[in-house]
């Protein structure tokens, strides 16, 4: 994980502006193509990936962020449990997401160095300890991301994403270090998280 980060903040291009491109495409017909055709397709294929997985941490971002806010504030929506069954989402689901936002709140550029959610969450604690002693990594790791701009035409401005309000210099932010949910994330966790939540419920 931590050669996978390293790499993939090396490799960052000094552009202002990162575009993750979406064009693929389906069903392709590589009977009639070279070898450096088809490798061409395989690295477009791979960039895609890669930046679909970035857009899907930035989604999970932007729901941790709703989250931490509605719970913050049960008075004016509900009683907790009902603002999470309107929401059709589990609680325990819901602190997952929270703790994410908090991760990426203090180190914004994991969103870039390649990695899913569930490995940022399972080896979350174990990044921090390391961190702990490696300061020029930390602070890497801290520093805003760009402007993003993704190819199908959506923009998002460097200010409206993670870590864009702080200075990247400044320690981590407290609230990082408390998460809520456990350290279980293997594959069916979200399944796991609705059996837990109707266990507790019942």
């Amino acid at each position: 994980m931590l050669k996978k980060i390293e790499t993939e903040l090396i490799d960052e291009t000094s552009d202002q502006v990162d575009t993750w491109k979406m064009e693929f495409k389906v069903g392709e017909y590589y009977g009639n193509k070279t070898f450096a055709q088809i490798k061409a397709i395989h690295d477009q294929l791979v960039t895609v990936g890669k930046n679909v997985e970035k857009i899907r941490l930035l989604t999970f971002f932007e729901r941790g962020s709703m989250y931490a806010f509605l719970k913050a504030s049960p008075p004016r929506f509900g009683r907790w449990i009902e603002v999470c069954n309107d929401l059709n989402v589990y609680r325990r689901t819901v602190d997952r997401y929270i703790d994410f936002f908090k991760i990426i709140s203090a180190y914004p550029r994991l969103i870039i160095c390649d990695l899913n959610f569930e490995t940022i969450m399972t080896f979350y604690k174990r990044l921090e300890d390391h961190l702990k002693d490696h300061d020029s990594l930390a602070s890497k790791l801290r520093s805003p991301l760009k402007q993003v701009h993704i190819g199908g035409g959506c923009v998002f401005s460097s200010r409206r994403l993670p870590g864009a309000d702080r200075d990247p210099v400044v320690s981590v932010a407290p609230e990082a270090n408390e998460l809520l949910a456990d350290n279980d994330y293997k594959p069916a966790w979200e399944i796991a998280d609705e059996l837990f939540d109707q266990y507790e419920i019942e």
